[in-house]
């Protein structure tokens, strides 16, 4: 395998900026809202996936919680939404 250049890793960390900076305005955007309801969404697949191989009813458990965790930022988010400004 070859050794990357300079401007092999230049251009890797220009792209890397670049989908960072996308990222960080769409968070903007939308009030960081999608990064609450999202990362509690890769736990809830991950405890899921768990639970079929223990069968642990404490994941089941946190699963719900988590649910009830989204479904509350969702409520605030849109209470604050529809507030005048």
């Amino acid at each position: 395998m070859n050794k990357p250049t300079k401007a092999d890793i230049r251009e890797s960390l220009f792209r890397t900026g670049v989908l960072l900076k996308g990222l960080n305005a769409l968070l903007e955007i939308a009030g960081g809202i999608a990064l609450w309801i999202v990362s509690p969404g890769g736990f809830i697949v991950y405890q899921i996936y768990r639970f079929t191989l223990t069968g642990s009813i404490a994941l089941i458990a946190l699963t719900v919680f988590d649910l009830i965790v989204i479904w509350l930022i969702w409520l605030e988010y849109r209470a604050v939404r529809s507030r005048p400004e």
